[in-house]
This record gives structure tokens, C-alpha cells and sequence, in this order.
């Protein structure tokens, strides 16, 4: 129609990096946007969401979504045919280092997607006795919000002590809707989910001589998930038994924390290393 035709010529696709550098800030911003379907993150798409290891207690803690987010089916042909979208990143990181005993680094990511587009299908079960078929096409929007802020502070007290200090905050939104028929039923179902983290964790190195030195780790991470799902419509009535609906609505919250207090002491002999550990660990979770 003469929309999609519309649509189809003001399609745009923009990126732009800033760099600067001086003796005691550095900082490097990227970003882009656009609507033709790429995926805007590109190569920094580590930044946003980081893989790997690490030795840090407590890195591995994180929530998992009670009801899972998973986005509708979609052909699988070319996406910038038609995966029509509008996405929008933006990373900024810098160091600062304002006296020679202290620095901090930011790093910060933005990310949203706002995406619409119609699917069909037809699925077919079978039975010793019957064959049930669905048949499906349903109009779907999902928007995905993306907002990730890190500060280290570093400060050397003494040539022999140091504090480091890192704060995490992560927040995430997520909204997938679908107005769709199925079996010549109307029905319309939303998915909202967010994630809000907080990590705090806080390091004291001392040197005590040339062979012996200790750390100190305090650590605080909190993990909130909260969900709200709602469906209008029955989607199985008559083939499970179950009775006649009209609405479902579920709303669910799940509540990770992790505390952590641990000291380390660190030896060099001259047949090795010796390390000695001793700390208090609790993850609790709570689901409503």
C-alpha cells in the first residue's frame, strides 16, 4: 500500500564515533541508528553483554526469568527484507585521572529496539485419533530498553596499599505484545519484563613486604526480575479439558542477593606460592 511504500524509502542507517585524548581524560563514545533491520551493536555487542570466566567470587550470580522471553516465530529469509525496526546504541567510555594517586573509569551502553511485523504459520499435532491443526497470523511489536553504567575508582594510598572500588548498575526492559487469530479466535497477549542489578564490590590490597601481601573483598549484588504477563483469548479450549477462559493474567518477581566478605593472604617461598582464604558467602532468592 502506499504506506509500505513510504516506509520503504525513508529508510536510514547512521553511525558516528567521537575520540579524545589529553593527558589526564581519554574518552571514546560510538553510536548508530537505524531502520532497516541491522543489528546496531555490531562488533561492541560484547560490551553489552560479556562472556568468558572470571575469578571474582559472585560473577557468576544472576536471575533467571520465571516465564522465558521468547519472540515469535519469523521466516527465515533475508532480515532487511523484512524485519522492519528502529534501533538506537550509544556507548560512552572514558578515564579520568585527576591526581597522579587516583583514576576512574566509566563505561556506559545504551540500547533500544522497537520492532513490528506480521507472521503466519500453521502447525498440525496428531493423535491415535484425531489430528488437530492451528493455524496462526498475528501482527507482533517487541521494544527492548538496554541501560549499563560501570564506574571504577582506583586510589593509591601508599606505595604499599591500594582501594579499588567498582560499582555496576544494569537495567533492562523488555516488552513483547502480539495481536494474533488462531483457529478464527482473536487473541491478544503481552509479555513485560525488566531487569534491575545493583553490584557493589570493594578491594584492599597491602603490601607487607617484597614476598607477603593481602586483599580484603566486600562484595553486595542484587538481581530483581519482576514479570507481568496477560493473554486475552483462549488459545486451547476444548482439546486439554480445561475450562472456558477469557484472560489470564500473571504477575511474578524474582529476588537474587549475594553477600560476600573474604580475605586472602599471599606468600612467595622459594619452593612457590602459598595462598591462604578465608571468607563468608550467601546467595539468597526469592521468588513471589
Amino acid at each position: 500500500d502506499g504506506r509500505g511504500e513510504s516506509d520503504f524509502r525513508n529508510r536510514y542507517d547512521a553511525r558516528a564515533n567521537l575520540v579524545s585524548f589529553s593527558d589526564r581524560i581519554k574518552l571514546y563514545a560510538i553510536s548508530s541508528a537505524n531502520n532497516t533491520g541491522a543489528d546496531p551493536t555490531g562488533d561492541v555487542d560484547e560490551l553489552l553483554r560479556p562472556a568468558g570466566n572470571s575469578h571474582i567470587p559472585g560473577d557468576e550470580v544472576a536471575g533467571e526469568y520465571l516465564l522465558p522471553l521468547s519472540r515469535p516465530y519469523i521466516a527465515q529469509f533475508k532480515r532487511d527484507r523484512y524485519y522492519f525496526n528502529e534501533a538506537l546504541f550509544g556507548s560512552l567510555h572514558g578515564i579520568f585521572r585527576p591526581t597522579k594517586n587516583f583514576k576512574l573509569a566509566v563505561h556506559g551502553h545504551f540500547f533500544g529496539d522497537r520492532t513490528r511485523f506480521f507472521t503466519a504459520r500453521r502447525s498440525d499435532y496428531y493423535t491415535p485419533t484425531d489430528t488437530v491443526r492451528f493455524g496462526e497470523q498475528a501482527i507482533a511489536e517487541n521494544q527492548e530498553r538496554y541501560g549499563y553504567f560501570q564506574g571504577i575508582a582506583e586510589y593509591e594510598i601508599s606505595k604499599d596499599m591500594m582501594v579499588r572500588y567498582r560499582a555496576r548498575l544494569n537495567g533492562h526492559r523488555s516488552e513483547a505484545g502480539q495481536q494474533s487469530t488462531l483457529n478464527m479466535n482473536d487473541v491478544s497477549g503481552r509479555l513485560e519484563s525488566s531487569t534491575n542489578v545493583q553490584d557493589h564490590h570493594l578491594n584492599v590490597t597491602r603490601k607487607f613486604s617484597e614476598r607477603t601481601a593481602a586483599t580484603v573483598d566486600l562484595r553486595f549484588l542484587s538481581d530483581d526480575r519482576p514479570q507481568d504477563y496477560g493473554l486475552d483469548g483462549n488459545l486451547v479450549g476444548g482439546y486439554f479439558g480445561v475450562p472456558a477462559s477469557d484472560t489470564l493474567k500473571q504477575s511474578n518477581d524474582l529476588l537474587t542477593r549475594f553477600y560476600l566478605c573474604e580475605v586472602n593472604l599471599f606468600r612467595k617461598e622459594k619452593s612457590g606460592k602459598l595462598g591462604l582464604r578465608a571468607g563468608y558467602e550467601h546467595l539468597e532468592e526469592s521468588v513471589n
